[in-house]
């Protein structure tokens, strides 16, 4: 089975629709989601990312391991938590507020210059 394949299965299992994967993925319509279960080409990670949203190893994605699903992650913070982190954002300037998004973006796809982010961005974004 290709990895489309295993996307487009997967994601019924877990009664996904194209457009919520999608969603969960970062994406702003199913096109990229639909693209890659057609059969596109896909970076490490996005087959990472994919991995994680679907509750699968990427060495199964890969055609690696056979029906290889992961646990169920932990969420490291609890609602207080979360709550607290909510709260600090919205008492933060508009432009603090891109500059927190710029860094928890630049952490999770390791990137340092805003040149290779926005690039980052728009090849995320397959449409």
């Amino acid at each position: 089975m290709k990895l489309g394949d295993k996307v487009k299965k997967r994601r019924e299992e877990l009664g996904l629709s194209q457009e919520e994967l999608a969603f969960k993925m970062g994406y702003k319509s199913r096109t990229s989601i639909n693209k890659i279960e057609k059969g596109r080409a896909i970076s490490q990670k996005i087959i990472y990312r994919l991995s994680e949203v679907l509750e699968v190893t990427p060495a199964y994605l890969m055609g690696w391991e056979d029906g290889a699903t992961q646990e169920p992650k932990k969420d490291s913070l609890d609602e207080k938590q979360k709550d607290e982190i909510r709260r600090l954002f919205d008492r933060m300037s508009l432009d603090q507020q891109e500059a927190f998004l710029l860094d928890a973006y630049r952490i999770v796809y390791g990137h340092t210059s805003e040149d290779n982010l926005v690039k980052r961005i728009q090849e995320d974004d397959f449409s």
